[in-house]
């Protein structure tokens, strides 16, 4: 059954057509790009009211389904972002935790054909101790993702056989 989700905090993106959106399953999120819609609002020919003012769009959301209420937030990627744009393709590379755009239109006679990549910052709790379940002898120096996997430093005292499970 359909069910109208609510977010909380910062008011969502501006309605639009042609955006496109994948889903990050590790974080449970949505990722949205660009799309047609309005970019401001100015007076019509001969009339006191205003219309909107339509254009393509560059912007990056996100909508955060992890928490108790779904949550929008506005990604700023800085100036360096696909250009203005409608009807392209996005995928998510599960393996490299990152989103792919292919093409698009961008007005008449401007179909693209590039292809950009979104990533975003991986925030990895701090491992600064060992669990108080190992050795002490053994000293956990780090850890850090990669993309497609999680690389974990540690040390052990002498050249002993050792076993490591990860869970």
């Amino acid at each position: 059954s359909w069910t109208l989700l609510d977010p909380i905090g910062t008011p969502g993106p501006s309605g639009r057509y042609g955006q496109n959106m994948v889903h990050d399953p590790v974080r449970d999120r949505l990722v949205m790009f660009g799309g047609y819609g309005p970019v401001a609002t100015g007076a019509s020919e001969g009339s006191r009211s205003h219309v909107p003012i339509l254009d393509f769009l560059d912007d990056t959301w996100v909508l955060e389904l992890s928490g108790q209420e779904p949550r929008w937030s506005r990604v700023d990627v800085g100036s360096v972002k696909p250009s203005k744009r409608d009807f392209f393709a996005m995928v998510w590379d599960q393996k490299r935790e990152r989103a792919l755009l292919f093409g698009g239109n961008g007005g008449l006679d401007m179909e693209t054909n590039d292809v950009w990549e979104l990533t975003f910052p991986r925030n990895l709790p701090s491992l600064d101790a060992p669990p108080p379940t190992l050795r002490s002898d053994v000293q956990l120096l780090g850890a850090r993702s990669i993309p497609g996997a999680l690389e974990v430093r540690f040390q052990i005292p002498d050249d002993q056989p050792a076993m490591l499970e990860a869970f």
